[in-house]
């Protein structure tokens, strides 16, 4: 990751450069890694258990994004409404409570 920030990033990127990285990671080996300084402790990183955690968030990201989404209709009735009227020269008078 560290050595791809600015390439997959940061700033502006070209559409599916996100996918790029995920199928990069895909690709890599399992590595070992050291836990603590003395090198006790040893840790397994599993590139294809962490593409699968990032794929699964974008998942639950796009889900949320639908449901929110979803609701923008509703929302904008009364704008929509407002416009209508409008176009049709409907005067609205504001009621003031």
């Amino acid at each position: 990751y560290v050595n791809r920030i600015l390439s997959h990033f940061q700033g502006n990127q070209r559409y599916g450069r996100a996918d790029d990285f995920i199928e990069e990671l895909m690709m890599s080996p399992p590595t070992m890694t050291t836990l603590d300084e003395e090198g006790g402790k040893v840790a397994l990183v599993d590139p294809m258990e962490i593409a699968e955690f990032v794929v699964k968030e974008r998942e639950d990201v796009a889900l949320e994004w639908k449901d929110t989404l979803m609701e923008v209709p509703q929302d904008h009735t009364e704008i929509r409404r407002l416009q209508l009227d409008r176009m049709m020269g409907i005067v609205q008078n504001k009621v003031e409570p």
